[in-house]
């Protein structure tokens, strides 16, 4: 995994206006709205929020899940979940913010919706989302599993695992198919 292809898919994404309630900078990483207010009114997609403040001057932005959020073309969920994994990967969100955008942006579903498909109570899925949770990993696996996704050890320093890739798709250059 490569910079430039994080750099490709960002810039894809936003030439071809995956989400248009998401605003992202030039690494991939969600940009949040900046407001001095403790609270406001957001118009996303067609639904008035109420988005609460942690500080006073920073708005965390939620998107809204409806029946139109989810990506309907493929190519393009996969270049989505690609990058919410390579961001994943690289301890560039958390946990709870790659369920949210996956389960949002590839699904769109509602918590409630999800919930009742792997099979969680509504209460922990949010806790899971919002990093208050302790959950164990048969847990974890369940909310991940429709994405292909499970519980597992990787390097904890970005540059190790940036070198494991890159010396494993050269190793695999020289497999036979």
């Amino acid at each position: 995994m490569k910079n430039k292809s994080l750099t490709d898919t960002v810039n894809f994404l936003k030439k071809h206006n995956a989400d248009r309630n998401m605003k992202f900078n030039s690494e991939g990483e969600r940009i949040n709205a900046k407001n001095d207010e403790s609270q406001r009114k957001v118009k996303l997609s067609g639904v008035p929020v109420v988005v609460h403040s942690g500080e006073a001057d920073e708005v965390k932005v939620r998107q809204r899940s409806s029946n139109n959020t989810a990506i309907k073309d493929a190519q393009l969920r996969k270049a989505v979940i690609n990058s919410i994994i390579a961001k994943l990967l690289f301890s560039e969100i958390t946990q709870g913010d790659a369920l949210i955008q996956l389960r949002i942006q590839v699904l769109g579903f509602n918590q409630e919706k999800y919930a009742k498909l792997v099979n969680v109570s509504r209460k922990k899925l949010s806790d899971i989302e919002n990093n208050r949770s302790n959950s164990s990993v048969e847990i974890l696996n369940k909310v991940f599993k429709p994405f292909g996704l499970n519980v597992g050890l990787i390097p904890i320093s970005p540059t190790v695992l940036k070198d494991v890739l890159e010396d494993y798709n050269n190793f695999t250059a020289y497999l036979p198919e």
